[in-house]
């Protein structure tokens, strides 16, 4: 945030020779980014991402800007993966921040489902990669769900 101050300073100072009118609305724009960087970090450990056992259901939240509620029968497989993802789109970030942020885990699922995002938009996936702080943990509780739902499918 300091860096998105100082940076709005030096731009406003060099927009401002040309338009001052323009200087002010980068400004603006700058200062409403730094707003935002500010809500999503605090929001962050306020919106936690869960698992609903009593109503079966896997809640991932990414702060205020994303969050997908994804039913335990979708679920397929889960697995560590840090590694660069595919353009073709095959697996989606769930960070809104796309390649600035990173992932630990690729969660797959049976067929496609939603991930509500930020003023309404909306992504669709079937492949998802995410950050889970506790990712072994995580990983346990997530195969124990996919081999307790083939179990009780037979």
């Amino acid at each position: 945030m300091f860096i998105i101050a100082i940076e709005t300073l030096a731009v406003h100072l060099l927009i401002g020779q040309w338009s001052n009118k323009a200087a002010w609305i980068l400004s603006f724009v700058s200062l409403y980014t730094c707003l935002q960087i500010w809500a999503l970090i605090k929001s962050m450990d306020r919106r936690p991402s869960f698992i609903d056992y009593e109503n079966r259901l896997l809640t991932l939240r990414y702060g205020f800007f994303n969050v997908t509620v994804i039913p335990f029968k979708k679920l397929q497989s889960i697995q560590a993966d840090k590694r660069t993802l595919p353009n073709d789109k095959s697996i989606i970030q769930f960070s809104p921040l796309g390649i600035i942020d990173t992932h630990n885990l690729v969660l797959s699922l049976h067929e496609n489902h939603i991930i509500d995002g930020v003023y309404g938009f909306t992504k669709e996936y079937k492949k998802l990669a995410i950050f889970i702080d506790e990712k072994e943990r995580f990983i346990k509780e997530i195969q124990s769900i996919i081999k307790n739902k083939r179990q009780n499918d037979k």
